[in-house]
């Protein structure tokens, strides 16, 4: 099934998708769960067990002492669909997403990676990174403080592989970095920046939504690191606002105005006529 232009929706999405919601439905019966592939007939559920590093993980007092009606679920049950369906070397870039937010603001997540590292022996257990902010990030290759510390003189950024634009390449084109990555899935491209396989990301354009992002905001935020749109701006995570980002995306280490400030006013501005001639036609 494809649901748009280079936008496919599989069999897999769907039982996924069922899968995490019935599940997590199942354990906490008021939890709030969004999905990318909306409302689904049928839920399934499996008894995962619970893991001891996450159960004996300490929680700030803002987190512990919440209830389960006060946390939305965003979940993005398989975030590249389109390296999917390719599969070959792109299915590594394949992540299952599931984001919580309280308040409209994203304070955890998981991304699990079940492909990871698949075409070196085509076998793989996959890997799962985790955090909340307040408490960090856990199953990462690397310390989030080196990679803060230590940054290239001339930096590697990544993109979007499949939804690129003039928009997209004239802005890349000006910040001039010594290498551009193009991954698939929001997922994997902030797996990279975590990795420290690249400096940050980098999407001047709409395209994401609040699945897509709820999960890596959190977690590159408990890391040390930031996800914004590319004024700067934090998205809004409650259940009533519009799902898309409007304003792209950006993702790194440091502050995120050492990105911004790169972005001049004409790119902020056709990403911005983009995002209105698009509301419009939606009216």
């Amino acid at each position: 099934m494809e649901k748009g232009k280079q936008d496919f929706q599989t069999e897999a999405d769907r039982k996924s998708q069922m899968l995490i919601i019935g599940t997590l439905n199942h354990l906490y019966p008021k939890l709030t769960c969004i999905g990318e592939e909306g409302t689904l007939d049928g839920d399934f559920f499996e008894d995962v067990g619970q893991d001891a590093e996450c159960i004996g993980t300490v929680f700030p007092e803002e987190l512990s002492s919440l209830n389960e009606n006060e946390i939305l679920c965003w979940v993005d049950p398989l975030d590249g669909t389109k390296e999917y369906t390719d599969g070959g070397e792109w299915i590594e870039h394949v992540t299952v997403l599931i984001g919580l937010s309280v308040g409209g603001t994203a304070v955890g997540g998981v991304i699990h990676q079940p492909f990871y590292n698949y075409s070196q022996n085509k076998t793989t257990t996959g890997r799962t990174i985790w955090g909340a902010v307040g408490v960090g990030a856990f199953g990462l290759k690397v310390d989030p403080k080196e990679l803060a510390e230590n940054k290239r003189e001339v930096p590697v950024y990544t993109t979007t592989r499949s939804h690129s634009s003039s928009v997209v390449n004239e802005l890349l084109d000006l910040m001039k970095p010594c290498q551009v990555l193009r991954l698939g899935g929001s997922g994997h491209k902030v797996l990279a920046v975590l990795d420290g396989t690249v400096d940050a990301y980098v999407y001047p354009s709409l395209g994401l939504k609040r699945w897509d992002s709820c999960a890596p905001e959190a977690i590159i935020k408990a890391a040390g690191g930031y996800f914004t749109d590319i004024t700067g701006k934090c998205y809004d995570y409650s259940v009533e606002v519009d799902r898309m980002n409007w304003m792209g995306d950006l993702a790194g280490f440091g502050s995120p105005q050492s990105l911004v400030s790169q972005i001049p006013q004409s790119v902020v501005d056709k990403v911005a006529e983009i995002r209105d001639a698009k509301k419009a036609a939606n009216k």
